[in-house]
């Protein structure tokens, strides 16, 4: 596998005042947001819609205007990059990434925080598998003191459905 590599080109978003020069807590780094959510997709056109909803949704409440989902996807034939794209419009904190010549999902997360200007960083899939809500609650921890958060059905506590 090949570590994504080559000039990186990304739509950003338009800095408003409420989120420019967001200035960290913990270090002496300017970000412009707090956080961003890299999305790795590849036929992921009818769940995407619901995804960036649901997602959009709880962010907004809980951080507004201060974070930014990226899209990355790996030129799905189902062409859920365009679909992606299409909501945009309705969703300004929505980029969407089209890799044309890479594949694979750990160099589209990859792909993903080279792009990200968030001060915290995650990582969701978007069939819909894992819950949007448990975010918040990752979120929360790693706001605290915590310098890693991660959601595992795989341990004690942890679920699946």
């Amino acid at each position: 596998m090949q570590v994504p590599s080559g000039l990186l080109q990304v739509p950003r978003l338009p800095q408003s005042s409420s989120t420019r020069g967001y200035a960290s807590q913990t270090s002496d780094l300017t970000f412009p947001i707090r956080f961003s959510l890299i999305i790795p997709t590849f036929n992921e056109r009818d769940n995407i819609e619901k995804m960036v909803s649901q997602l959009s949704h709880l962010l907004d409440e809980a951080i507004p205007n201060n974070y930014e989902l990226l899209v990355v996807d790996d030129d799905s034939p189902d062409l859920t990059w365009e679909y992606a794209q299409n909501l945009t419009e309705q969703y300004p904190n929505l980029l969407v990434m089209r890799r044309q010549q890479e594949r694979g999902l750990s160099t589209a997360v990859i792909r993903g925080w080279q792009a990200a200007q968030g001060e915290i960083i995650g990582v969701i899939d978007a069939d819909l598998q894992h819950p949007p809500d448990v975010l918040l609650k990752l979120l929360v921890i790693r706001l605290g003191d915590a310098d890693l958060a991660v959601a595992s059905r795989h341990v004690e506590g942890g679920g699946g459905e």
